[in-house]
């Protein structure tokens, strides 16, 4: 009698609310919940199984047309369907960017680490010093943020953003890092001079940021920094001209005394050759530059000797102004 009891009570309670609406829309909303959560279930199950069925590191004839920019470099290139973390985690692993990430990433951490010992108090006395500093990080980070991010699965739409963030670095670095030097080369002549000629500079170089921003090809990128050149070796020779008489130091004097003006010029422009003619990897066709010592490592590493020059040829000039 019980039973039968407890089964007509359940019957009545189930029959009451199939017919009120509260309970009805409570039912649907929860098999709503229940069929979205199964599919997004299914679908983090097949992404994981689509990752696990991927290689970790893939051929160049694998990679986006975008990421192919040197064909001499067979092998190693990370997944570019990485996620933001996936490209961070991708610092500490071994592929054909790794060497590229860390000499920039050492660099910017060996300036901040060292920043009270490397910046020297007596320059803030100088408002150039905050030009130096910006000069000295940009490039870096720049470099830093394309080398670490160019394999984000967004593709076109954060790589070249990414590129232009790079290209913008080096003209900082370019613009900014040589208003030192030109102030220095030109201190024999009046100041309405050099601001007159600063002020030229800072234009031209305007122009030369929206050429290089502008510029499909490396080399297009690189040369379109060439009239930025000129103009610092034009203040390098007047300095030659003007500073000491030309009869008192002989050539190899000069270049001692100017080794740092000279190197942070002439080892970035290596570089850019080495870059653009895609040595040493171009002579060798078994992929053993593919993660080491390939044009791209090769050009870092003067780049980062170039800074280190533009940062003592920078202490030299403001021992200069305060002597």
């Amino acid at each position: 009698m019980a039973v039968v009891f407890e089964v007509v009570v359940r019957l009545v309670i189930k029959d009451s609310m199939a017919n009120n609406p509260n309970h009805q829309s409570l039912c649907r909303r929860r098999r709503r919940q229940s069929r979205e959560q199964k599919s997004i279930n299914q679908q983090q199950q097949h992404e994981q199984k689509h990752r696990q069925q991927q290689p970790k590191y893939y051929e160049f004839d694998q990679m986006p047309e975008y990421l192919r920019f040197n064909q001499w470099i067979h092998s190693g290139y990370r997944s570019p369907q990485l996620s933001t973390i996936e490209c961070l985690k991708s610092c500490f692993e071994l592929h054909n960017e790794t060497m590229n990430i860390w000499t920039h990433l050492l660099s910017i951490l060996y300036i901040l680490y060292n920043f009270r010992t490397i910046f020297i108090t007596k320059f803030y006395n100088s408002k150039l010093i905050y030009f130096h500093i910006i000069s000295c990080l940009s490039s870096w980070i720049g470099s830093l943020l394309y080398h670490i991010f160019m394999n984000h699965r967004l593709g076109r739409k954060i790589y070249y953003p990414l590129l232009k963030i790079d290209m913008f670095g080096i003209w900082i670095t370019q613009t900014f890092g040589a208003l030192t030097t030109i102030q220095a080369s030109l201190i024999m002549f009046d100041e309405s001079f050099r601001l007159y000629f600063s002020v030229i500079y800072l234009a031209i170089s305007m122009v030369v940021l929206y050429e290089c921003l502008q510029a499909k090809e490396s080399w297009q990128r690189s040369t379109s920094f060439s009239i930025l050149f000129l103009m610092r070796l034009i203040c390098f020779m007047i300095r030659l001209r003007t500073h000491y008489n030309p009869n008192q130091m002989s050539l190899l004097l000069k270049i001692f005394k100017y080794r740092h003006i000279i190197g942070q010029e002439i080892w970035p422009i290596i570089g850019a050759i080495i870059a653009s003619t895609k040595i040493p990897e171009r002579f060798f066709h078994n992929g053993q530059f593919d993660y080491f010592l390939n044009s791209h490592n090769i050009m870092h590493c003067l780049v980062v000797m170039g800074g280190l020059h533009m940062h003592w040829s920078f202490t030299d000039d403001i021992q200069f102004f305060i002597n």
